[in-house]
C-alpha cells in the first residue's frame, strides 16, 4: 500500500506505472507460490517459513532505506526479497495450518486460514497506514519550522495533504520548498511503518 503510494506521489508514477513498478513482488510471489509443493518436497515447510520471514524482514529493511529521492532501481530488488518470502511463508503457513487438522474439519480449517489472511491484511494496513501518518504528521511539523516565515500559515493547513503524500498540491500552495519538505516527511513516515 505504501509503496504504491510512494511510485505515484512521490516519484509522480501515473497509477498504471505505479501498478508495473510493483510486479517484481507479485510475479515473484505467483511464480514461487505456484512451486509451493516442489519446494516443500525439497525444503520442508519449516525451512520454507524460516527463509521466506528471513526474506520478508530483509526486503522490509531494504524498503525502510528509502529518501525522497530514491531510484527505482533500488527498490526493486527489495520487492523481490518480499515475494519470495511471501511465496515461501503463505503456502507453507495454509499447508501446515491444514495438516493440523482432521479431513473432516478441512473446509473449516481452509475457511479460518483465508478469513485470517484477510482480517490480518486490513489490520495490517490500517495499523501501518496509522503508524506512518502519525510519523508523517510529527515529521511535518517539525519540516514547517525550516521553510520560509511566509508560509509557515499555508504549510500547518496542509497536514492531510502531506500525509496522503500528495506533493503536486502541495507545491501549488505553498511553494516548491513545502512540497520537498512534505515529501520527505511523507517518505520518513512510509519508512517509519
Amino acid at each position: 500500500y505504501l509503496i504504491v503510494l510512494y511510485f505515484q506521489n512521490v516519484m509522480g508514477y501515473s497509477p498504471l506505472q505505479a501498478g508495473l513498478r510493483a510486479l517484481p513482488l507479485t510475479l515473484t510471489q505467483a511464480l514461487i507460490a505456484a512451486n509451493a509443493g516442489r519446494l516443500d518436497r525439497m525444503l520442508g515447510a519449516r525451512t520454507k517459513m524460516t527463509a521466506g520471514m528471513l526474506l520478508l524482514a530483509a526486503g522490509l529493511f531494504g524498503l525502510a532505506q528509502i529518501q525522497a529521492t530514491t531510484s527505482y532501481n533500488a527498490i526493486w530488488p527489495f520487492q523481490v526479497l518480499l515475494g519470495v518470502g511471501m511465496g515461501l511463508v503463505m503456502p507453507a503457513v495454509a499447508a501446515a495450518g491444514m495438516a493440523a487438522v482432521d479431513a473432516e474439519q478441512s473446509g473449516v480449517a481452509s475457511g479460518v486460514i483465508n478469513a485470517s489472511r484477510q482480517v490480518g491484511g486490513a489490520l495490517g494496513i490500517a495499523v501501518l497506514g496509522s503508524i506512518a501518518a502519525t510519523i508523517t504528521r510529527t515529521d511535518w511539523q517539525q519540516q514547517i519550522s525550516h521553510l520560509p516565515p511566509a508560509t509557515h500559515a499555508k504549510a500547518a493547513q496542509l497536514t492531510a495533504l502531506v500525509v496522503g503524500g500528495q506533493g503536486t498540491p502541495i507545491a501549488a500552495a505553498a511553494g516548491r520548498p513545502a512540497e520537498l519538505a512534505a515529501l520527505a516527511a511523507f517518505v520518513d513516515g512510509a519508512r517509519g511503518a
